[in-house]
């Protein structure tokens, strides 16, 4: 009806993707409904794209990669199981130390012969998110934690994306 949707409508949504780890399209599409509401006249991607908690969210989804690429083992245990709430909330507190961590499991990828040409890829990726951003604020507030779970989202599924183009193409 052209009105703003209430609070309370993500607050539960950001919640469920906080406790499961987990955003799924429906998630994602109500968050978005929600953000879009929020602005009079809509909102246009480019202008989502120079939102802080966009930009982390994103953040925290190529750090996700590159912990997935070091550690072959347990795919189900990755960060966004134990930290999208943190950093989501307050990443300050999380995002130096997830940054931290990451270059420990870049170094564990450099030493695998087999993943050796993927480190450049996922610094690159690493270095341009990072550069995007001044510093992590000390909170989100709500409409910023949607943009963060948007912007995670929309990196995930610009991966997903690419590597079935990647397995479509080879023969």
């Amino acid at each position: 009806y052209g009105r703003r949707l209430s609070g309370r409508i993500l607050l539960p949504i950001l919640k469920r993707i906080q406790a499961t780890g987990t955003m799924y399209p429906q998630h994602a599409a109500a968050v978005q409904s929600w953000l879009v509401s929020q602005h009079e006249g809509g909102m246009d991607k480019m202008e989502l794209e120079v939102r802080k908690g966009y930009k982390i969210g994103r953040i925290f989804a190529i750090l996700e990669k590159i912990q997935r690429e070091a550690t072959t083992r347990d795919n189900r245990n990755t960060i966004a199981s134990r930290f999208f709430g943190s950093a989501s909330t307050t990443p300050n507190v999380v995002m130096g130390l997830l940054v931290r961590n990451a270059q420990h499991h870049l170094a564990k990828i450099k030493n695998d012969p087999q993943k050796k040409d993927r480190v450049f890829w996922l610094e690159r990726n690493l270095g341009f998110a990072l550069s995007e951003i001044n510093e992590f604020p000390k909170t989100l507030l709500l409409s910023e934690q949607g943009d963060f779970a948007i912007g995670y989202y929309q990196e995930l599924h610009r991966r997903y994306s690419a590597e079935n183009h990647k397995e479509e193409t080879q023969p």
